[in-house]
């Protein structure tokens, strides 16, 4: 099923306006452009919202997990409901206009890499100020890319460890997101809404490939991308257990 990416819904309209000037006053006070992510993007969170299509978020520089670590890890300290998110990251050679068909899109995608988000998710109910609010976006990571992994997005696996043990693997994220040219496609036609495009050297972190993983603090994540690399983030423990 081909998704739509709801630019008519005001909803989405007036909450992409409101991150587009959130992200514009962070890009002018420092941070730097990295990309984009997908958020709300399995078939489930996708019914209970009213959307065809995920939800688009930004990333910059100021949460990459790895200028936020201490010695201990990533703290998530005053969180609310701290989840981990193993993810595939696609890189951009080209510009992706809105309205680009599937062949424009492959074309466009250089590299992908194995890649984490972790969020705090709250209500998903007001989708305008879930927008607003950059979508429950908390802290990324993403590891080597592979220019040779994006030849068939279709193909690519993950492999998820938590803790040294009970590994996770053959994960494919199809099976949770569906297409993910499909997902590129629909972040290209809903970023314009920001005042931006889907620009040559963005990263778009495009989902969780399993369900959320709960996190309390004291947990360790390696996300490798089969054949094509892994990354690793600790997370502190929580105040007084460490």
């Amino acid at each position: 099923m081909t998704m739509q990416a709801n630019t008519e819904d005001p909803r989405i309209v007036a909450g992409m306006a409101a991150q587009g000037k959130l992200r514009e006053s962070r890009v002018a006070a420092g941070e730097r452009r990295v990309g984009w992510k997908a958020g709300l993007g399995t078939a489930q969170a996708m019914r209970a919202a009213s959307i065809a299509a995920p939800l688009t978020g930004f990333l910059t520089n100021a949460s990459l997990a790895s200028g936020m670590t201490t010695t201990d890890g990533l703290s998530i300290d005053d969180w609310r409901n701290a989840k981990f998110e193993p993810e595939v990251a696609v890189r951009v050679g080209a510009d992706v206009p809105a309205g680009s068909d599937r062949t424009t899109v492959q074309a466009a995608i250089a590299a992908v890499a194995p890649a984490l988000e972790i969020v705090d998710l709250g209500d998903a109910s007001d989708i305008e100020q879930l927008l607003a609010d950059n979508v429950f976006h908390r802290a990324f990571l993403f590891g080597p890319f592979s220019e040779a992994a994006a030849a068939d997005l279709g193909a690519v696996r993950l492999r998820v460890v938590r803790d040294g043990h009970d590994p996770q693997s053959d994960i494919d994220p199809a099976a949770a997101l569906g297409d993910l040219l499909d997902v590129v496609r629909a972040l290209a036609d809903q970023i314009p809404l920001s005042g931006d495009e889907l620009r040559a050297g963005d990263v778009i972190m495009t989902g969780s490939a399993i369900p959320a993983v709960a996190i309390s603090g004291g947990e360790r994540f390696e996300v490798s991308l089969q054949g094509a690399g892994s990354i690793a983030l600790a997370i502190a423990p929580a105040v007084g257990t460490g």
